[in-house]
This record gives C-alpha cells, sequence and structure tokens, in this order.
C-alpha cells in the first residue's frame, strides 16, 4: 500500500469511527438565554442517539435566588407513549433546592428525538445562573442503566435588556413632522439581527419614513415598509452592538387630535453567540393637539364671513 492511499484508509476510519461513537445526550433548549423578566420554559430534549428508553432521573440545579419553577409539564415524547406514562416532578426537599424530575414509558421504551419535559421557569431577580444537570440516570426496560451525556445550560436575567420607544410620550401638533427613536438598552449584548413589527393609530398618526438608528455600525442593512397602522423594520447589522443604542428613528406625523401609542407588536432579536434573547418590550405614545385640518380650514371659512 501506497503512502498516499494509506492516508485515506486512515482518514476514512477515523471518520466512520466518529460516526459510530455518537453519543446519547440529554440537552436544554435553548441552552443559553437572556431574558429582561416574567416567566420563559425550557425544554429538556434528547436527540436520536437516544434509544429503549424506559425510566429517567433528572436532577437539574440553578440559582434559586435567581429563577424559581412555576412547573414542570411532561414532554411530548413521554405524552405520544402509547402505553401508560409516568411523570413526577419536585423542587422541594432536594439538594439546593435543585429540580427533580422523573419519568418513565411503563412496560416498554422510547427512542429519541424528542421532548422529555418542559420547565417553566419565572425571573426573581437579576444574575447569571447554570441550568447543571447534577444528575442523569437512563434506564431500559430491565432497569439497566443506559449511557447518556448531558450538556448544561444558561440563563442570565437582566431587566435591562429591552427594546423601546424614545421619548417614551410627547405632545405635537396637527401637521407637524416629530420623530421617535427605537432604542436597546445595556442588557443586550452582540445583536446582529433584529426584526420589528411596530402599530400605530393611523386616525392619528401619519406615518412617513424611517431611517437606520445612529448607533447602528456602518454597512449594515436596514428595510423598512410601512402604512396602515403597521411598520415593518428589518435590520441586519454588519458588525453586532451592545449596551444602549438607537437603531431605529421613525417619522410621523399628526392629522387629527387625540392619544395614539406607538406599539412594539413583535420584536425578534438574534446574536452572533447564538444566545436567544427575550427582551422587555417599552412602548411610548403620542398626544395630538390643534384640530385636524379640515376643521381649522372649515373655521377659517366661517371666521371671514363675520370680518
Amino acid at each position: 500500500m501506497n503512502k498516499t492511499a494509506y492516508i485515506l484508509l486512515a482518514t476514512g476510519l477515523v471518520l466512520v469511527a466518529g460516526i459510530a461513537t455518537a453519543a446519547p445526550l440529554v440537552y436544554l433548549d435553548p441552552a443559553s438565554l437572556d431574558i429582561c423578566e416574567g416567566e420563559f420554559t425550557v425544554d429538556v430534549v434528547v436527540n436520536e442517539e437516544v434509544t429503549d428508553l424506559t425510566g429517567f432521573d433528572l436532577l437539574i440545579d440553578f440559582d434559586e435566588t435567581v429563577l424559581g419553577v412555576v412547573d414542570v409539564a411532561m414532554g411530548q415524547l413521554l405524552a405520544d407513549y402509547p402505553g401508560s406514562p409516568f411523570f413526577y416532578w419536585t423542587d422541594a426537599g432536594t439538594v439546593s433546592d435543585a429540580l427533580l424530575i422523573n419519568g418513565a414509558a411503563l412496560g416498554g421504551s422510547l427512542d429519541g428525538p424528542g421532548v422529555l419535559a418542559t420547565i417553566t421557569f419565572s425571573c426573581l431577580a437579576n444574575g447569571l445562573t447554570d441550568l447543571e444537570f447534577a444528575m442523569v440516570e437512563f434506564r431500559d426496560i430491565d432497569n439497566l442503566p443506559l449511557p447518556v451525556t448531558s450538556e448544561d445550560g444558561v440563563v442570565n436575567v437582566d431587566d435591562d435588556a429591552v427594546v423601546y420607544i424614545d421619548p417614551a410620550s410627547m405632545t405635537e401638533a396637527v401637521d407637524t413632522p416629530f420623530t421617535v427613536e427605537v432604542m436597546i438598552g445595556d442588557g443586550i449584548i452582540y445583536m446582529d439581527e433584529l426584526t420589528l413589527v411596530i402599530t400605530y393609530d393611523q386616525t392619528v398618526l401619519e406615518y412617513m419614513t424611517a431611517w437606520v438608528g445612529g448607533d447602528v455600525p456602518a454597512g449594515s442593512t436596514f428595510i423598512e415598509s410601512g402604512g396602515a397602522g403597521t411598520i415593518d423594520i428589518d435590520l441586519d447589522v454588519n458588525v453586532s452592538m451592545s449596551g444602549v443604542g438607537s437603531v431605529a428613528v421613525l417619522q410621523f406625523k399628526g392629522i387629527f387630535e387625540g392619544t395614539s401609542p406607538i406599539t412594539l407588536d413583535s420584536v425578534a432579536l438574534g446574536t452572533e453567540t447564538g444566545t436567544e434573547v427575550q427582551p422587555c418590550v417599552e412602548d411610548g405614545s403620542v398626544t395630538i393637539y390643534g384640530g385636524s385640518p379640515v376643521e381649522e380650514l372649515r373655521w377659517g371659512m366661517i371666521k371671514s364671513l363675520y370680518r
């Protein structure tokens, strides 16, 4: 065998071995999350290498000063089992108040991929916490242990992870153009994509145009469209941006007296690290005074009759 053939054969053996040794895995989805406040869910997932699974015991540890467990629901993989599924969870009386989850496909077994459980957490305070698999035990129908590896997750709670309208409220005269900005707070880091749907009261405001915010890196792509009470914005950031900054400027004109909300109806963020972001949103409002241009014209005509 010549040297070239030997190298190719060796490489082929490594690749085959790599495929053959893919490990059964349990992991969290999302694996990494930045969130502002409120509640959120995390799925406990197994990959396709997990087979013949009858029972499982999981102990997930986290900082209980940052997160609290609201509920744990049976995952779809176990819920779809045609026999008798067993499912139990508790976060009371466990080591460090960790979350204990037990499940079983009684009289049968499960094959991945799929979701074993869905955990609902609540944010209690700002902070960074791991979601650590302190214990993972998988068993087959004979109650023998199954090999499995685990991948932990991480959650960062930061009430500055916010997208907001600036100024939050303002007053403008009819027929006078004005602008508001869409801002990100300093809890948002490494943002490289942003999609917004913004709504307003079209009986009070007329949308004119929008342009990219002053803090967005040069070379970024900004696409806007709007009208009939809705504005769509897509921003693809050339170099990821972090911290407080303006991402878009919206220009309106008041057309009738009244107050219109400027609502961040939908906000989707992408980051270069792949971290999922669930920001808080803070809407704005604008009050328009001075009557409608049509009313002012009518009053002008009436007053001219008595001059």
